[in-house]
């Protein structure tokens, strides 16, 4: 395959983010608390017939008879966040080289899953998945669902780790360098997003360049206030959307070591002073009251989306809802966003190595084609092309790509456009924006990592609903994962 010059690849991208300010009208199909609608929804491969390809190329991808084929591209996220207008210039770009594509959009739930596993195995129903996660996509090319692509990139000269950054990709290697899927945006969940009018009306400093467990409980209490219906809560764990996502923010700080003792995983880590802080820390923020509980979550249907987008709760984590910020038909709010660091436990641990947790590589959305797909020459056309641009409109809705050709002077500036109510705390975007990318570790292939998760999953929801202490919860999932390294 012809190699693409990084240098034709921003040319191509600058067109496609002038594209950002012009694209379709968003539907009103709004999210359930997962980004989810009910049914899997097509959008179709163009309104009106291109206009023209905006690149040449004698490569044909097309059917013998000369009309292009249509490649079937499903993704969780609504199309209206960008895939309407990615999917329309790619249309405009290869149709002189045979190619099409529509965009399936699915539900990123476990039924949604399981409908994406089924149309895998099926001819054609299916040719390029963005899926999200890693343990989906190590499981869905273990089963051969998915096409390893290895080789693939190394014809293209794409080397992986050199434009995505090796600790980005060593999640979701398979065999230990084989290649199913390639993560395209950077999402770092040890972030978190404030209300910068709540913070400045309770006369609470907003921590930039992070804080302490001590400070964000101090802040909690302060943004605390009201009562019943009106009650306006400091912090919201979104622990039913992603309870990792403040497993991780505990255990930030012992990077590798998170949830391992040693990289030849033969111990778990979960006797660890950090674990028991960081869990008093969660726990004393619910315990108090500033903070929305588990039950809580559960009984109201609580989410990103009817909390901190409501103006209930001042503090929350989730930056992957960062779209729903600048959605502002769908969710209207008034107030203003930024973005900061999760807390750390202490003093100690305020240096850049770990107060901006630099040290996660966060990523996701990956990107693959499907094993059965009856087009995967014409599929890897596309996977290269979004990766390396082409997804450009998916960050005027939040969605950062990772790519080390973007710029992020550009991102900031195609954010800035799309803000035009002025609720994006720009500065603060940019500290995220700029996260020294170089420092993140790699994590080795841990031994029984997904079940591991689990289990701590499943003892910390026990310590948050008061069935079990922090200490005998810790003890109960260290004494079973152990087991399993046995």
């Amino acid at each position: 395959m012809k190699q693409i010059s990084k240098v034709i690849a921003l040319i191509v991208l600058g067109a496609i983010l002038l594209g950002v300010f012009t694209g379709c009208t968003p539907n009103s199909t709004s999210p359930t608390s997962n980004g989810s609608e009910s049914n899997a929804t097509v959008q179709s491969a163009s309104s009106e017939t291109p206009a023209g390809p905006s690149a040449s190329s004698d490569e044909w991808y097309g059917n013998a008879d000369g009309t292009p084929i249509t490649l079937k591209v499903w993704g969780g996220i609504q199309p209206e966040y960008g895939y309407d207008e990615a999917i329309a210039n790619f249309n405009r770009e290869f149709l002189d080289k045979g190619i099409q594509a529509e965009y399936v959009r699915y539900v990123n739930d476990p039924d949604g899953n399981l409908q994406v596993d089924t149309y895998l195995m099926s001819n054609g129903e299916i040719d390029v998945l963005v899926g999200y996660g890693a343990a989906p996509l190590l499981n869905r090319a273990s089963s051969g669902q998915l096409l390893n692509i290895t080789d693939l990139l190394a014809a293209d000269g794409f080397d992986s780790e050199k434009e995505l950054g090796k600790a980005s990709m060593s999640s979701y290697w398979v065999d230990g360098d084989q290649i199913y899927g390639l993560p395209t945006i950077y999402s770092n969940n040890r972030w978190m997003m404030v209300n910068v009018d709540l913070f400045e009306a309770a006369g609470v400093p907003i921590p930039y360049n992070g804080w302490t467990y001590a400070e964000y409980l101090s802040a909690a209490e302060k943004l605390t206030s009201g009562e019943g219906p009106n009650r306006i809560y400091g912090g919201m764990w979104c622990f039913q959307q992603d309870m990792v996502q403040s497993l991780g923010v505990i255990s930030s700080v012992l990077g590798q070591h998170g949830y391992y003792k040693d990289l030849d995983s033969t111990e778990t880590n979960f006797d660890s002073e950090i674990w028991v802080k960081g869990m008093k820390m969660v726990k004393d923020s619910i315990d108090g009251g500033y903070a929305y509980g588990l039950d809580d979550e559960i009984s109201e249907s609580l989410t990103f989306a009817n909390t901190f987008l409501e103006g209930k709760a001042a503090i929350s984590l989730n930056i992957s809802q960062l779209r729903l910020i600048l959605d502002t038909e769908t969710y209207p709010h008034e107030f203003k966003t930024a973005l900061v660091p999760g807390p750390v436990p202490d003093e100690s641990y305020m240096t850049d190595e770990y107060k901006y947790h630099t040290n996660y590589s966060g990523t996701n959305d990956l990107i693959s084609i499907a094993k059965n797909s009856e087009h995967p020459e014409a599929g890897y056309q596309f996977l290269k092309w979004y990766l390396t641009g082409g997804m450009g409109p998916l960050a005027g809705y939040g969605r950062i790509p990772l790519w080390s050709g973007f710029d992020s002077n550009i991102i900031t500036s195609v954010l800035a456009d799309k803000d035009k109510a002025g609720i994006l705390d720009l500065d603060s975007l940019d500290t995220y924006l700029n996260i020294d990318k170089s420092a993140a570790l790699i994590r080795p292939a841990f031994k029984s990592y997904t079940e591991i998760e689990a289990i701590l999953k499943e003892e910390f929801q026990n310590i948050l609903l008061g069935q079990t202490s922090i200490e005998q919860g810790l003890a109960s999932a260290k004494s079973r994962s152990d087991a399993l390294l046995a």
